[in-house]
């Protein structure tokens, strides 16, 4: 075999190399787990190129890993001074300095920060987030009243302030911050329920008193939530209904709480189901076949043999209800009639399908 041919194989890889750019050399580093070598890496293109912006990401990176997060500040500081009008930039110099200990100089980004974007919560959000990752709830707090304040707006940083609020035991402060936070982003519901599902079992019964001074639909919403997750699925679906809205109106609000029972097991949470969906098919028409045929599922689940034959009778005899669905639930409820022995009902069902 000629030389040629052994030497090919290392020449392609000379030449990969060569092509490969100083990027690519600290990100391969990095991959590797050289981690010393990649900061040197991403350090001299930080140098020609002081906001390379993947390169000090790069490097914020490596030095996190290396356990030495507050090196990067004098390199985030370099990156704001070449592109000052990166947001960016600035976020990855709050966590930076943050790192590194100087909250006068944090503070001093965050305003240039919102004189860059002004309206955002962005610049205090990040404050907020990392004070609370080097542990300094403090800051955290002033980062999100002081962004409050600035932007002259009540409803801001509502979800961060009640996440604080609830990992501090706060629970007033944390539902009053958790129901302003709802009312501008029902998104963050999901949040409420998770971080307050987990409050002490000794403290529940505060927190829905809580709520219940409140005394508003999207309160009541959140605690039968709530209540559902602690196993009082019976309980949760009476908070609904205090302030539940008229008509179909109410059908989303069952919808949401369902979710939350849907997943229970035992008799409380069939009955409820049964209920809730039972409610529902009387206020949405259009929803009022699914909504009976899962009613009588649910309450047969909960041993309710004669509820769970009323909704198969009116399902049978509902003018709406397609062919199929009526004479499935015709079929369905003379199956309970004779379970139960009562056979001349059923002959007479079984004439009628």
């Amino acid at each position: 075999m000629k030389a040629w041919v052994l030497l090919a194989p290392l020449f392609a890889v000379r030449v990969l190399a060569a092509q490969q750019t100083p990027y690519d050399k600290a990100f391969d580093l990095e991959r590797r787990g050289s981690y010393a070598q990649a900061a040197e890496g991403y350090r001299k293109i930080l140098t020609a190129k002081p906001a390379e912006l993947n390169a000090l990401l790069g490097l914020e990176r490596v030095l996190h890993e290396l356990g030495k997060p507050g090196e990067l500040a004098p390199a985030a500081t370099a990156a704001i001074a070449a592109d000052s009008k990166n947001p960016v930039l600035y976020g990855i110099a709050v966590r930076a300095w943050t790192a590194a200990g100087n909250a006068d100089t944090v503070r001093r980004i965050v305003d240039r920060w919102a004189a860059v974007e002004p309206g955002s919560e962005a610049p205090y959000r990040e404050w907020g987030f990392a004070a609370l990752a080097a542990r300094d709830r403090e800051n955290a707090r002033a980062a999100y009243r002081i962004g409050r304040e600035k932007l002259r707006k009540p409803d801001a940083l509502a979800g961060e302030l009640a996440q604080l609020s609830t990992y501090e035991g706060d629970y007033p402060q944390a539902i009053t911050e958790w129901l302003t936070a709802v009312r501008g982003m029902p998104g963050y519901r999901a949040s409420a329920l998770g971080m307050l599902g987990q409050v002490p079992v000794d403290r529940r019964n505060l927190v829905l008193a809580e709520f219940d001074k409140r005394g508003d639909p999207l309160a009541d919403r959140l605690a039968g939530g709530l209540a559902a997750r602690w196993n009082e699925p019976v309980a949760g679906y009476e908070r609904i209904l205090k302030r539940l809205p008229a008509g179909a109106d109410g059908v989303p609000v069952l919808e949401e709480f369902l979710e939350e029972v849907r997943v229970l097991p035992g008799r409380d949470a069939a009955l409820t189901r049964a209920r809730a969906l039972e409610t529902m098919a009387d206020r949405n028409a259009s929803q009022r076949t699914r909504y009976l045929a899962e009613a009588a599922r649910a309450y047969a689940d909960a041993g309710e043999q004669n509820s769970a034959r009323r909704m198969l009778s009116r399902l049978a005899s509902d003018p709406k209800a397609s062919p199929d669905a009526a004479a499935t639930a015709g079929v369905t409820l003379i199956g309970v009639l004779i379970a139960e022995g009562k056979l001349d009902e059923a002959d007479t069902r079984l004439a009628e399908v």
